[in-house]
């Protein structure tokens, strides 16, 4: 069992309380509360594992002050934060993107969403105001076996970061694997560059 959170439900936005204690990648689109839960109890939210995207079926432990307890359940469909990039204007194929000419904007998606990295040269002309996708450029060759990488995961305001190798040949903005280089254990996170790997849950 994953123990998420502990919900008052005399505040009416349960739903609110419910999305801030998600890991930071993931969004609540939404959730069905049983209606016949008592009124100003304290509801204990527990999954049965680690959130992850989809709909997912939580337990509801609720306790009143007398310290009754009720269990029921609830379903919550959860979302990845990703980001992606907008033309800002018209651009013709061979253009190499940049924040002059594209702009980041934060979508809720199902699955992972391959990352556009900036300075590879676009393989397709693109209008203004369309997604320009992974796919929609000329990718440079994946980093193979071996790369020396700096492994950066955080957690809230605490940021550590350790050292490792690349463990499959992955490019910058995918998601790869690395080996921890002090106690040799696997990671799985996104190539935020050629030289660093952060951690599922993690921004930069």
């Amino acid at each position: 069992m994953f123990a998420l959170l502990l919900l008052l439900t005399a505040n009416p936005n349960v739903e609110a309380q419910l999305e801030r204690a998600l890991p930071p990648h993931l969004a609540l689109v939404e959730v069905e509360i049983p209606k016949h839960l008592p009124k100003n109890v304290e509801l204990l939210a527990t999954f049965r594992s680690e959130p992850k995207p989809g709909r997912s079926l939580i337990t509801l432990l609720a306790v009143d002050a007398q310290g009754n307890k009720t269990k029921t359940w609830a379903n919550v469909k959860l979302a990845l934060r990703t980001t992606v990039w907008i033309a800002k204007h018209d651009l013709a194929e061979g253009t190499v993107i940049s924040i002059a000419n594209a702009e980041p904007k934060m979508v809720l998606a199902e699955k992972e969403v391959p990352q556009l990295q900036l300075g590879n040269p676009l393989l397709r002309a693109r209008q203004s105001g369309e997604t320009i996708g992974a796919e929609d450029v000329l990718l440079p060759p994946p980093l193979p076996r071996g790369t020396q990488l700096t492994i950066i995961a955080k957690i809230g305001a605490v940021e550590v970061s350790t050292s490792g190798t690349l463990e499959r040949p992955a490019r910058p903005g995918e998601i790869a694997v690395a080996r921890i280089s002090t106690v040799h254990r696997l990671i799985r996170g996104r190539l935020a560059d050629r030289e660093t790997l952060m951690v599922e849950g993690s921004s930069r």
